[in-house]
């Protein structure tokens, strides 16, 4: 058929195929696999710290009632102290005593200590304190306005081996602030090897372990029963703090 220029209207189209057609389907369907993963998976936001085992609203310290020299300390970490027992003995000569029963769990100083009136000796958990918990410090100030009470947390006990045992497990239960006053540490510092200084602190975060009767420790683990042992007041560990689980796709989009 011809139009009135004599030109053919009526001829068969040829489509014509991209040539890298089939590497163009891989890669949509790669970003549609990359889209999938993204919207099911997550990362997990952690924010860290160290602590101790004992119950916070249950301890006091024995402090220095005045500037001297520490000649001779009476007690070991998990010695039960009585009202009355001699705990640290003074140079100039003077015995202190403890003012209550409880069991010692973190003693700051060692013989030949300088110390100055008003600072910790060693910290005593009253021996009526019916439940142990995990207190310790953020690592990072910044971090403390991200925790809230009801994170869940997970605790690696110092001598519990995480591969074989797991960590233990935990929720925030309370957020104390200001935990120095003057100077003076509310919190026995010297048995986290904190390195940047307690001055960055201004909370204590207090952990409610989950309990489990069935198992040693008498609660939670990530991976079985835990250890064979029970966790003793004063044992040292590290912890995150689970503060948000984001979706990978938030990341993309």
């Amino acid at each position: 058929m011809l139009d009135l220029e004599g030109q053919e209207l009526e001829k068969p189209l040829v489509l014509i195929k991209p040539v890298h057609w089939v590497t163009l389907w891989c890669f949509f369907f790669i970003f549609l696999g990359v889209l999938a993963i993204a919207s099911w998976s997550s990362i997990t936001i952690r924010v860290a710290g160290k602590g101790l085992f004992f119950n916070p609203t249950e301890i006091f310290s024995i402090t220095s009632p005045q500037a001297g020299t520490v000649s001779r300390i009476d007690v070991n970490l998990g010695t039960r102290v009585k009202k009355g027992d001699t705990v640290v003995e003074l140079q100039p000569h003077r015995d202190i005593q403890s003012e209550e029963e409880g069991i010692a769990f973190a003693i700051e100083v060692t013989g030949g200590s300088q110390v100055i009136i008003g600072q910790p000796l060693l910290w005593i958990q009253n021996k009526s304190a019916a439940t142990l918990q995990m207190t310790g410090l953020i690592l990072k100030k910044a971090a403390e306005e991200e925790v809230e009470i009801g994170m869940p947390v997970e605790i690696t006990v110092e001598g519990v081996n995480p591969v074989d045992y797991g960590r233990a497990v935990g929720k925030v239960s309370a957020l104390i602030p200001f935990w120095t006053i003057r100077s003076q540490n509310l919190f026995p510092m010297s048995h986290l090897n904190i390195p940047s200084g307690p001055e960055q602190f201004t909370h204590l975060i207090v952990v409610d372990l989950i309990p489990n009767s069935d198992v040693p420790s008498g609660f939670q683990w990530t991976s079985g029963n835990g250890p064979p042992f029970q966790i003793q007041i004063g044992t040292p560990c590290t912890f995150t703090v689970i503060t948000e689980r984001k979706k990978l796709i938030s990341y993309l989009f």
